[in-house]
């Protein structure tokens, strides 16, 4: 009965995030994060002009050498360079667009119009306790994708086979650490948890309902999965096509993401409510 229980718990949280959808101001937070992402992507696209150049020349020169600031083999390391910089970017303004997203579908549970300034003020004041969490998450997750596979990179550089068991691999720890962590930002905004409180109880809520929070993450993570392959096949892009393909994909990539963060704590926030006994109205 209790897993009868938590799998409709599931395919609702599925159904009520759609039906969030009508409630346009709930995409507000995720689109004003696109905005900031593309912007990013074009400075990155011209860093090599003013006012971008005296900052970002030395940056790509020291991570990526000489070569890297030269027409095409500035857009074969800009996958990996938007990367490294969107990342930053998720620490500073994405768990801020996570807080208020969360606040906003709350509201939507209790039956009232989501407001955006309710979000922004239920998430600033409790900006240090999201970075901290985000920090911990974060370093746990490029252990196992970004640490692991150099690691292993001496058994897998001539073996595809097992690079690509080691690749799915760390894909699916990733994914099960963001599940591990997935109800810290409800926690924190809702229940207003610190961080070892946050972080115990979104463990203890995972051991309870291990499945559905895995695909609760999984499902919006692969959504995204194919064009972050394609961007990652930078050399064949501009070899085979045009150089600046690979800028028309890391966009495309943007709009996803939106849909995939938009769906991720939508679902992740109703199921959560619902695993804490809120009542829906």
């Amino acid at each position: 009965m209790i897993e009868l229980h938590k799998s409709r718990w599931f395919f609702t949280a599925w159904k009520r995030c759609f039906q969030s959808i009508r409630h346009a101001k709930t995409f507000l937070p995720f689109v004003g994060y696109a905005v900031l992402q593309f912007v990013l992507l074009l400075v990155l696209v011209y860093f090599t002009y003013p006012p971008f150049a005296s900052f970002l020349i030395p940056v790509v020169r020291k991570l990526y050498g000489e070569a890297a600031l030269h027409y095409p083999n500035n857009f074969l390391v800009l996958p990996s360079l938007y990367a490294q910089f969107n990342l930053v970017l998720s620490g500073i303004v994405g768990i801020v667009v996570i807080g208020i997203a969360t606040k906003m579908f709350e509201m939507i549970f209790k039956g009232s119009a989501p407001q955006l300034k309710s979000g922004v003020n239920a998430t600033f004041p409790r900006y240090g306790q999201l970075f901290v969490v985000w920090l911990v998450e974060t370093v746990f997750i490029l252990l196992f994708i970004v640490g692991l596979p150099l690691l292993l990179r001496k058994h897998t550089i001539e073996n595809y086979q097992l690079a690509r068991v080691v690749r799915l691999g760390c894909m699916f720890l990733g994914i099960l650490v963001g599940a591990l962590f997935a109800y810290t930002s409800a926690l924190i905004i809702l229940d207003r948890k610190g961080i070892f409180g946050s972080i115990a109880r979104s463990l203890s809520i995972f051991r309870e309902n291990a499945i559905s929070t895995f695909f609760l993450i999984a499902i919006p993570t692969l959504l995204y999965f194919p064009i972050n392959y394609v961007s990652q096949q930078s050399r064949f892009l501009v070899t085979k096509f045009n150089p600046e393909i690979v800028g028309f994909v890391l966009a495309i990539g943007i709009l996803v993401s939106l849909i995939a963060n938009y769906l991720m704590v939508g679902t992740v926030t109703m199921f959560y409510l619902w695993v804490t006994g809120r009542r829906e109205y």
